[in-house]
Protein backbone atom coordinates (compact mmCIF):
# COMPACT_ATOMS: atom_id res chain seq x y z
CA UNK A 1 0.00 0.00 0.00
CA UNK A 2 1.59 3.41 -0.94
CA UNK A 3 1.38 6.19 1.83
CA UNK A 4 1.67 9.83 1.94
CA UNK A 5 5.17 10.92 3.46
CA UNK A 6 5.75 13.88 5.43
CA UNK A 7 9.74 13.63 6.81
CA UNK A 8 10.69 15.76 9.48
CA UNK A 9 13.78 16.40 9.56
CA UNK A 10 16.83 17.40 7.01
CA UNK A 11 20.09 16.61 9.23
CA UNK A 12 22.71 13.95 9.09
CA UNK A 13 20.24 10.65 9.92
CA UNK A 14 18.15 11.59 6.23
CA UNK A 15 21.00 11.68 4.82
CA UNK A 16 22.73 8.40 6.21
CA UNK A 17 19.18 6.33 5.51
CA UNK A 18 18.96 8.03 1.72
CA UNK A 19 18.59 4.94 0.30
CA UNK A 20 16.23 3.70 2.28
CA UNK A 21 13.84 6.64 1.93
CA UNK A 22 10.62 5.83 -0.74
CA UNK A 23 11.32 9.75 -2.34
CA UNK A 24 8.06 8.31 -4.58
CA UNK A 25 5.87 8.52 -1.56
CA UNK A 26 7.00 12.11 0.20
CA UNK A 27 5.61 14.90 -0.21
CA UNK A 28 7.61 17.35 1.48
CA UNK A 29 10.37 17.41 4.31
CA UNK A 30 9.43 19.72 7.15
CA UNK A 31 12.33 21.60 9.25
CA UNK A 32 12.48 23.70 13.00
CA UNK A 33 15.93 25.62 10.70
CA UNK A 34 13.94 28.51 9.17
CA UNK A 35 17.22 28.90 7.39
CA UNK A 36 16.26 26.30 5.05
CA UNK A 37 12.20 26.80 4.80
CA UNK A 38 11.37 28.06 1.34
CA UNK A 39 14.48 25.93 -0.62
CA UNK A 40 14.35 22.37 -1.94
CA UNK A 41 15.62 18.99 -0.67
CA UNK A 42 16.06 16.14 -2.68
CA UNK A 43 13.39 17.42 -4.76
CA UNK A 44 10.85 18.49 -2.40
CA UNK A 45 10.37 21.37 -0.88
CA UNK A 46 11.21 22.34 2.67
CA UNK A 47 8.24 23.42 4.69
CA UNK A 48 7.98 25.56 8.15
CA UNK A 49 6.12 22.97 10.49
CA UNK A 50 2.81 25.23 10.50
CA UNK A 51 2.71 24.03 6.93
CA UNK A 52 1.42 20.75 7.89
CA UNK A 53 -1.82 22.50 9.09
CA UNK A 54 -2.40 23.10 5.29
CA UNK A 55 -1.46 19.29 3.87
CA UNK A 56 -2.97 16.12 3.68
CA UNK A 57 -0.41 13.33 4.31
CA UNK A 58 -0.83 9.82 6.07
CA UNK A 59 2.00 9.55 8.11
CA UNK A 60 5.19 12.11 9.63
CA UNK A 61 8.27 10.41 9.82
CA UNK A 62 10.72 11.93 12.75
CA UNK A 63 13.85 11.54 11.31
CA UNK A 64 16.31 12.50 14.31
CA UNK A 65 16.69 10.89 17.57
CA UNK A 66 18.18 13.44 20.19
CA UNK A 67 15.06 15.51 19.41
CA UNK A 68 12.93 13.02 19.08
CA UNK A 69 10.80 13.56 21.83
CA UNK A 70 10.53 17.75 21.60
CA UNK A 71 9.47 16.90 17.61
CA UNK A 72 6.85 14.68 18.75
CA UNK A 73 5.42 16.51 21.51
CA UNK A 74 5.60 19.61 19.18
CA UNK A 75 3.46 17.59 16.20
CA UNK A 76 1.11 16.57 19.04
CA UNK A 77 0.27 19.86 21.08
CA UNK A 78 0.73 22.60 18.53
CA UNK A 79 0.25 20.86 15.15
CA UNK A 80 -2.43 18.40 16.07
CA UNK A 81 -1.16 15.82 14.67
CA UNK A 82 -2.68 12.83 15.36
CA UNK A 83 -0.96 10.59 17.56
CA UNK A 84 -1.12 7.45 15.38
CA UNK A 85 0.07 9.61 12.25
CA UNK A 86 3.48 10.15 13.91
CA UNK A 87 6.11 7.32 13.25
CA UNK A 88 9.91 7.19 13.67
CA UNK A 89 12.30 6.60 11.33
CA UNK A 90 13.53 3.29 12.48
CA UNK A 91 10.05 2.17 11.96
CA UNK A 92 9.89 3.77 8.60
CA UNK A 93 12.88 2.37 6.57
CA UNK A 94 12.00 -1.43 8.04
CA UNK A 95 8.01 -1.00 6.50
CA UNK A 96 6.53 -1.55 9.73
CA UNK A 97 2.76 -1.74 9.57
CA UNK A 98 2.11 1.45 11.44
CA UNK A 99 -1.18 1.06 12.54
CA UNK A 100 -0.40 -1.22 15.11
CA UNK A 101 3.33 0.13 15.76
CA UNK A 102 2.73 2.07 18.71
CA UNK A 103 1.11 -0.44 20.86
CA UNK A 104 3.54 -3.26 19.97
CA UNK A 105 6.55 -0.60 20.86
CA UNK A 106 3.67 -0.14 24.37
CA UNK A 107 4.17 -3.83 24.75
CA UNK A 108 7.65 -3.66 24.38
CA UNK A 109 8.75 -1.49 27.28
CA UNK A 110 6.09 -2.75 29.84
CA UNK A 111 7.78 -5.99 29.74
CA UNK A 112 11.13 -4.30 30.00
CA UNK A 113 9.97 -2.61 33.02
CA UNK A 114 7.93 -5.87 34.46
CA UNK A 115 11.33 -7.57 34.41
CA UNK A 116 13.52 -4.74 36.03
CA UNK A 117 10.64 -4.50 38.67
CA UNK A 118 11.19 -8.35 39.12
CA UNK A 119 7.48 -8.84 38.39
CA UNK A 120 6.26 -12.62 38.42
CA UNK A 121 2.56 -12.45 37.60
CA UNK A 122 0.60 -9.90 35.94
CA UNK A 123 -3.25 -9.74 34.70
CA UNK A 124 -3.77 -8.34 31.82
CA UNK A 125 -6.67 -6.60 31.81
CA UNK A 126 -7.08 -5.62 27.94
CA UNK A 127 -5.30 -8.62 26.85
CA UNK A 128 -2.99 -6.33 24.89
CA UNK A 129 -0.45 -9.70 24.19
CA UNK A 130 -3.05 -11.15 22.28
CA UNK A 131 -1.99 -13.18 19.22
CA UNK A 132 -2.01 -10.17 17.36
CA UNK A 133 1.64 -9.64 18.74
CA UNK A 134 2.37 -12.99 20.16
CA UNK A 135 1.63 -16.73 20.04
CA UNK A 136 3.48 -17.83 22.61
CA UNK A 137 5.77 -16.86 25.87
CA UNK A 138 8.92 -17.46 23.64
CA UNK A 139 7.92 -15.28 20.63
CA UNK A 140 10.54 -12.88 19.92
CA UNK A 141 12.70 -13.65 23.03
CA UNK A 142 10.69 -10.72 24.81
CA UNK A 143 9.69 -13.23 27.71
CA UNK A 144 13.82 -14.70 28.22
CA UNK A 145 15.07 -14.62 31.80
CA UNK A 146 11.13 -13.76 32.47
CA UNK A 147 9.24 -16.62 34.65
CA UNK A 148 5.82 -14.74 34.54
CA UNK A 149 2.28 -15.85 35.61
CA UNK A 150 0.20 -13.88 32.78
CA UNK A 151 -3.35 -13.93 32.76
CA UNK A 152 -5.52 -12.24 30.85
CA UNK A 153 -9.29 -10.73 30.53
CA UNK A 154 -11.00 -10.15 27.71
CA UNK A 155 -14.49 -9.93 25.86
CA UNK A 156 -12.96 -10.61 22.42
CA UNK A 157 -13.03 -14.12 20.84
CA UNK A 158 -9.22 -15.42 21.25
CA UNK A 159 -7.64 -18.23 19.27
CA UNK A 160 -7.18 -21.71 21.13
CA UNK A 161 -3.78 -21.12 20.68
CA UNK A 162 -3.71 -18.41 22.83
CA UNK A 163 -3.26 -21.00 25.85
CA UNK A 164 0.24 -21.01 25.18
CA UNK A 165 0.51 -17.34 26.41
CA UNK A 166 -2.25 -16.80 28.87
CA UNK A 167 -2.33 -19.14 31.78
CA UNK A 168 -6.00 -17.63 32.11
CA UNK A 169 -8.59 -15.63 30.33
CA UNK A 170 -11.47 -14.22 32.26
CA UNK A 171 -14.44 -12.21 30.31
CA UNK A 172 -14.96 -9.73 32.85
CA UNK A 173 -12.79 -8.47 35.53
CA UNK A 174 -15.02 -9.56 38.29
CA UNK A 175 -14.33 -13.03 37.70
CA UNK A 176 -10.76 -12.78 39.06
CA UNK A 177 -10.20 -14.39 42.32
CA UNK A 178 -6.08 -14.43 42.38
CA UNK A 179 -3.63 -12.18 43.41
CA UNK A 180 -0.88 -10.06 40.87
CA UNK A 181 2.11 -8.29 41.16
CA UNK A 182 0.77 -6.21 38.52
CA UNK A 183 -2.75 -5.36 36.84
CA UNK A 184 -2.25 -3.83 33.73
CA UNK A 185 -5.23 -1.81 32.01
CA UNK A 186 -4.00 -0.08 28.25
CA UNK A 187 -7.13 0.35 26.67
CA UNK A 188 -7.72 4.34 27.85
CA UNK A 189 -10.43 5.23 26.46
CA UNK A 190 -12.45 2.16 28.39
CA UNK A 191 -12.15 5.36 31.13
CA UNK A 192 -14.65 8.49 30.65
CA UNK A 193 -14.23 10.36 34.22
CA UNK A 194 -12.28 10.26 37.37
CA UNK A 195 -15.20 7.50 38.82
CA UNK A 196 -14.01 5.24 36.02
CA UNK A 197 -10.93 4.97 37.36
CA UNK A 198 -11.92 5.07 41.04
CA UNK A 199 -13.95 1.89 40.41
CA UNK A 200 -11.89 0.15 38.27
CA UNK A 201 -9.09 0.47 41.11
CA UNK A 202 -11.50 -0.65 43.94
CA UNK A 203 -12.85 -3.46 42.14
CA UNK A 204 -9.22 -4.54 41.70
CA UNK A 205 -6.96 -3.11 44.82
CA UNK A 206 -7.42 -6.69 46.75
CA UNK A 207 -5.61 -8.53 43.79
CA UNK A 208 -2.62 -6.62 43.19
CA UNK A 209 0.96 -4.73 44.68
CA UNK A 210 0.71 -2.50 41.28
CA UNK A 211 -2.22 -0.82 38.87
CA UNK A 212 -0.92 0.53 35.77
CA UNK A 213 -2.41 2.48 33.44
CA UNK A 214 -1.44 3.80 29.98
CA UNK A 215 -2.14 7.53 29.41
CA UNK A 216 -1.08 9.25 25.76
CA UNK A 217 0.85 12.27 26.19
CA UNK A 218 -1.81 14.76 25.17
CA UNK A 219 -3.53 13.77 28.72
CA UNK A 220 -0.81 12.76 30.54
CA UNK A 221 1.01 16.01 30.25
CA UNK A 222 -1.61 17.56 32.21
CA UNK A 223 -0.89 18.55 35.73
CA UNK A 224 0.21 15.74 37.09
CA UNK A 225 -0.83 15.99 40.71
CA UNK A 226 -4.44 16.81 39.18
CA UNK A 227 -4.60 13.98 36.99
CA UNK A 228 -3.55 11.79 39.22
CA UNK A 229 -6.15 12.32 41.79
CA UNK A 230 -8.35 9.54 41.89
CA UNK A 231 -5.34 7.75 42.59
CA UNK A 232 -3.67 8.75 45.32
CA UNK A 233 -6.00 6.69 47.56
CA UNK A 234 -4.85 3.84 46.71
CA UNK A 235 -1.01 4.10 47.00
CA UNK A 236 2.14 5.87 45.81
CA UNK A 237 1.61 6.97 42.21
CA UNK A 238 4.71 6.54 39.74
CA UNK A 239 4.58 8.76 36.48
CA UNK A 240 6.83 6.99 33.93
CA UNK A 241 7.30 9.20 30.48
CA UNK A 242 8.20 6.23 28.08
CA UNK A 243 8.28 7.29 24.22
CA UNK A 244 4.78 8.66 23.32
CA UNK A 245 2.70 7.89 26.12
CA UNK A 246 2.76 8.12 30.06
CA UNK A 247 2.72 5.21 32.15
CA UNK A 248 0.93 5.71 36.03
CA UNK A 249 1.69 3.25 38.05
CA UNK A 250 -0.38 2.59 41.92
CA UNK A 251 1.97 0.79 44.21
CA UNK A 252 0.48 -0.23 47.51
CA UNK A 253 3.04 -1.12 49.54
CA UNK A 254 3.94 0.46 52.04
CA UNK A 255 6.68 3.17 52.89
CA UNK A 256 10.17 1.43 52.92
CA UNK A 257 11.83 2.76 56.35
CA UNK A 258 15.36 3.38 55.47
CA UNK A 259 17.14 5.96 56.89
CA UNK A 260 18.92 7.33 53.83
CA UNK A 261 19.93 10.72 52.47
CA UNK A 262 21.03 11.22 49.25
CA UNK A 263 22.70 14.84 49.14
CA UNK A 264 22.08 16.65 45.75
CA UNK A 265 24.94 18.94 44.96
CA UNK A 266 24.66 21.95 43.32
CA UNK A 267 25.79 25.74 42.94
CA UNK A 268 22.43 26.40 41.32
CA UNK A 269 18.37 26.45 41.92
CA UNK A 270 16.86 23.34 40.19
CA UNK A 271 14.03 21.21 40.98
CA UNK A 272 14.74 19.05 43.24
CA UNK A 273 12.68 14.98 43.11
CA UNK A 274 9.94 14.33 44.74
CA UNK A 275 11.37 11.18 46.33
CA UNK A 276 11.93 10.83 49.97
CA UNK A 277 15.36 11.02 51.14
CA UNK A 278 16.70 13.52 48.48
CA UNK A 279 18.41 16.90 50.44
CA UNK A 280 19.99 19.57 48.39
CA UNK A 281 23.38 21.14 49.27
CA UNK A 282 24.86 24.08 48.16
CA UNK A 283 28.54 23.64 47.19
CA UNK A 284 30.72 26.40 47.50
CA UNK A 285 28.39 27.93 50.01
CA UNK A 286 30.61 30.51 52.02
CA UNK A 287 30.86 34.08 50.68
CA UNK A 288 28.31 33.04 48.13
CA UNK A 289 24.25 34.02 48.06
CA UNK A 290 21.77 31.47 49.83
CA UNK A 291 19.97 29.18 46.89
CA UNK A 292 17.47 28.40 49.79
CA UNK A 293 19.10 24.70 50.06
CA UNK A 294 21.42 23.29 53.25
CA UNK A 295 24.93 24.98 52.45
CA UNK A 296 27.86 23.33 52.78
CA UNK A 297 29.60 26.03 55.32
CA UNK A 298 27.72 24.82 57.99
CA UNK A 299 29.23 22.53 61.07
CA UNK A 300 32.62 21.23 60.11
CA UNK A 301 33.73 22.20 56.67
CA UNK A 302 35.93 23.15 53.68
CA UNK A 303 33.11 25.42 51.73
CA UNK A 304 36.13 27.93 50.59
CA UNK A 305 38.16 25.08 48.79
CA UNK A 306 35.22 24.55 46.50
CA UNK A 307 36.84 26.34 43.51
CA UNK A 308 39.66 23.73 43.34
CA UNK A 309 38.04 20.38 44.36
CA UNK A 310 34.47 20.79 43.10
CA UNK A 311 31.81 18.55 45.21
CA UNK A 312 34.80 17.27 47.47
CA UNK A 313 33.49 19.86 49.34
CA UNK A 314 30.10 18.67 49.97
CA UNK A 315 31.54 15.22 50.39
CA UNK A 316 33.57 16.41 53.18
CA UNK A 317 30.67 18.19 54.73
CA UNK A 318 28.30 14.94 54.69
CA UNK A 319 31.37 12.91 56.41
CA UNK A 320 31.88 15.56 58.77
CA UNK A 321 27.87 16.06 59.63
CA UNK A 322 25.60 13.49 58.09
CA UNK A 323 23.94 11.56 60.58
CA UNK A 324 22.42 8.75 58.65
CA UNK A 325 22.81 4.96 58.40
CA UNK A 326 22.90 5.06 54.36
CA UNK A 327 23.75 7.82 52.51
CA UNK A 328 24.92 9.34 48.54
CA UNK A 329 25.81 11.93 46.60
CA UNK A 330 24.03 12.61 43.17
CA UNK A 331 24.02 16.11 40.93
CA UNK A 332 21.45 18.50 40.43
CA UNK A 333 20.80 17.24 37.09
CA UNK A 334 22.45 13.96 37.43
CA UNK A 335 20.30 11.18 39.24
CA UNK A 336 20.46 7.58 39.67
CA UNK A 337 17.80 5.62 37.95
CA UNK A 338 15.70 2.26 39.20
CA UNK A 339 16.31 1.04 36.16
CA UNK A 340 16.99 1.83 31.93
CA UNK A 341 13.64 4.00 31.23
CA UNK A 342 15.19 7.35 31.15
CA UNK A 343 12.66 9.37 33.21
CA UNK A 344 12.86 12.23 35.59
CA UNK A 345 10.29 10.24 36.90
CA UNK A 346 11.88 6.94 36.88
CA UNK A 347 14.44 8.42 39.86
CA UNK A 348 15.85 5.80 42.15
CA UNK A 349 13.90 5.60 45.53
CA UNK A 350 14.52 4.22 49.23
CA UNK A 351 12.65 0.83 48.02
CA UNK A 352 14.61 0.32 44.99
CA UNK A 353 17.85 1.41 47.31
CA UNK A 354 16.60 -1.20 50.19
CA UNK A 355 16.71 -3.66 47.57
CA UNK A 356 19.67 -3.61 45.85
CA UNK A 357 21.66 -2.44 49.25
CA UNK A 358 21.09 -6.04 50.61
CA UNK A 359 22.79 -7.60 47.94
CA UNK A 360 25.44 -5.13 47.14
CA UNK A 361 28.24 -2.59 49.09
CA UNK A 362 27.44 0.55 46.82
CA UNK A 363 25.71 1.74 44.35
CA UNK A 364 27.77 3.08 41.78
CA UNK A 365 26.85 4.84 38.03
CA UNK A 366 27.87 2.72 35.21
CA UNK A 367 31.48 2.49 34.51
CA UNK A 368 33.10 4.67 31.70
CA UNK A 369 35.15 3.48 29.43
CA UNK A 370 37.45 6.51 27.99
CA UNK A 371 39.20 4.30 24.88
CA UNK A 372 41.49 5.45 23.23
CA UNK A 373 42.38 8.35 25.84
CA UNK A 374 43.49 6.93 29.27
CA UNK A 375 41.72 8.35 31.94
CA UNK A 376 45.03 10.47 32.96
CA UNK A 377 44.64 11.60 29.09
CA UNK A 378 40.85 12.77 29.80
CA UNK A 379 41.91 14.69 32.41
CA UNK A 380 44.95 16.12 30.02
CA UNK A 381 42.67 16.82 27.11
CA UNK A 382 40.64 19.49 28.48
CA UNK A 383 43.08 21.35 31.23
CA UNK A 384 46.51 23.01 30.63
CA UNK A 385 49.38 20.43 30.03
CA UNK A 386 51.58 21.97 32.75
CA UNK A 387 49.02 21.95 35.39
CA UNK A 388 48.06 18.63 34.60
CA UNK A 389 51.37 17.13 35.34
CA UNK A 390 52.43 19.42 38.31
CA UNK A 391 48.81 17.74 40.04
CA UNK A 392 49.91 14.34 38.53
CA UNK A 393 53.05 14.57 40.44
CA UNK A 394 51.91 16.26 44.00
CA UNK A 395 48.71 13.37 44.44
CA UNK A 396 50.76 10.40 43.15
CA UNK A 397 53.82 11.38 45.58
CA UNK A 398 51.31 12.14 48.39
CA UNK A 399 49.82 8.79 47.98
CA UNK A 400 53.05 7.21 47.82
CA UNK A 401 53.70 9.02 50.97
CA UNK A 402 50.30 8.79 53.09
CA UNK A 403 48.87 5.45 51.44
CA UNK A 404 51.48 3.61 49.94
CA UNK A 405 49.45 0.39 49.29
CA UNK A 406 47.69 2.45 46.59
CA UNK A 407 50.38 3.64 44.28
CA UNK A 408 49.81 0.37 42.43
CA UNK A 409 46.14 1.25 42.01
CA UNK A 410 46.71 4.80 41.51
CA UNK A 411 48.96 4.41 37.96
CA UNK A 412 46.63 1.21 36.80
CA UNK A 413 43.40 3.39 36.69
CA UNK A 414 45.35 6.80 35.39
CA UNK A 415 46.87 4.60 32.66
CA UNK A 416 43.76 2.42 32.17
CA UNK A 417 40.74 3.15 30.42
CA UNK A 418 38.04 2.69 32.57
CA UNK A 419 36.92 4.86 36.04
CA UNK A 420 33.13 5.70 37.91
CA UNK A 421 32.72 8.93 36.96
CA UNK A 422 31.04 11.86 38.94
CA UNK A 423 31.57 10.92 42.17
CA UNK A 424 27.96 10.08 42.56
CA UNK A 425 27.32 6.44 44.51
CA UNK A 426 24.87 5.27 47.52
CA UNK A 427 26.17 3.00 50.20
CA UNK A 428 26.44 2.73 53.53
CA UNK A 429 27.75 5.82 55.71
CA UNK A 430 30.70 3.85 57.28
CA UNK A 431 31.92 2.58 53.89
CA UNK A 432 31.95 5.79 52.85
CA UNK A 433 33.51 7.65 55.88
CA UNK A 434 36.38 4.41 55.65
CA UNK A 435 36.76 6.32 51.69
CA UNK A 436 36.46 10.01 52.98
CA UNK A 437 39.17 9.17 55.57
CA UNK A 438 41.75 7.79 53.00
CA UNK A 439 40.78 10.61 50.52
CA UNK A 440 41.42 13.22 52.44
CA UNK A 441 44.11 12.33 54.47
CA UNK A 442 46.19 13.76 50.65
CA UNK A 443 43.89 15.34 48.86
CA UNK A 444 43.55 18.93 51.33
CA UNK A 445 47.40 18.95 51.40
CA UNK A 446 47.59 18.99 47.06
CA UNK A 447 45.92 21.89 47.66
CA UNK A 448 47.96 23.69 50.03
CA UNK A 449 50.83 22.43 47.82
CA UNK A 450 49.86 23.13 43.71
CA UNK A 451 49.65 26.88 42.76
CA UNK A 452 46.78 27.58 40.40
CA UNK A 453 47.05 30.91 40.51
CA UNK A 454 48.42 32.01 36.96
CA UNK A 455 45.73 29.69 35.13
CA UNK A 456 42.13 29.40 34.37
CA UNK A 457 39.04 29.12 36.66
CA UNK A 458 38.38 26.11 34.90
CA UNK A 459 41.93 24.38 35.06
CA UNK A 460 41.80 25.59 38.85
CA UNK A 461 39.51 22.57 39.52
CA UNK A 462 42.72 20.31 38.24
CA UNK A 463 42.48 18.80 41.64
CA UNK A 464 39.14 18.18 41.65
CA UNK A 465 38.87 16.03 38.46
CA UNK A 466 41.85 14.02 39.91
CA UNK A 467 39.36 13.60 42.83
CA UNK A 468 36.79 12.60 40.58
CA UNK A 469 38.87 9.73 39.87
CA UNK A 470 40.07 8.54 42.72
CA UNK A 471 36.65 6.54 44.07
CA UNK A 472 38.16 4.54 41.54
CA UNK A 473 41.61 4.13 42.72
CA UNK A 474 40.17 3.74 46.67
CA UNK A 475 38.13 0.71 45.10
CA UNK A 476 40.72 -1.21 43.69
CA UNK A 477 41.57 -2.35 47.34
CA UNK A 478 38.56 -2.84 48.44
CA UNK A 479 36.51 -6.55 49.16
CA UNK A 480 33.11 -4.32 47.85
CA UNK A 481 30.30 -5.45 46.09
CA UNK A 482 29.59 -3.10 43.34
CA UNK A 483 26.22 -2.44 41.66
CA UNK A 484 26.37 -0.25 38.66
CA UNK A 485 23.39 1.43 37.62
CA UNK A 486 21.87 4.45 34.78
CA UNK A 487 21.64 7.76 35.66
CA UNK A 488 19.93 10.47 34.03
CA UNK A 489 21.35 13.16 32.81
CA UNK A 490 19.29 16.19 32.47
CA UNK A 491 19.44 19.89 30.70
Amino acid sequence: MAYKVIVFGTGQIVDRYKARINLTEVDSFIDNNPQIQGTMFWGKPVLAPEELLKRTFDYVVIFSSKYFVQIYQQLLYELAVPMEKIVDFRTYIENVDYEHLHQYEHIQQVIQIMKDWNVQSILDADAIFRERYFLNRESQNLFADCRLVIDACSTHKMFAIGKNLYDNIFSELSQVDKHYDLILFYNWERFNSWQDYYDILELTKQHSRYIAFFIPFPYGEANTERFCYPFFHFGRVRKIQCKTFYLFIIDKKQEVSLDLQIYIVTHKKFLPPEEEGYVAIQAGKQGKESLGYLGDDTGEHISHLNPYINECTALYWMWKNAKCEYIGLSHYRRFFLRNDISSRENIIDKETVKEILEHYDIILVREHFSYPNTVGEVILSGTEKALYYQAYDIVRNLIAERQPEYVEAFDCVMSGYVFFRCNMFITRKKIMDGYCVWLFSFLLDAVQKIDVSSYSSYSQRMLGFFAERMLTVWLMNQELKIKEMPIIELI
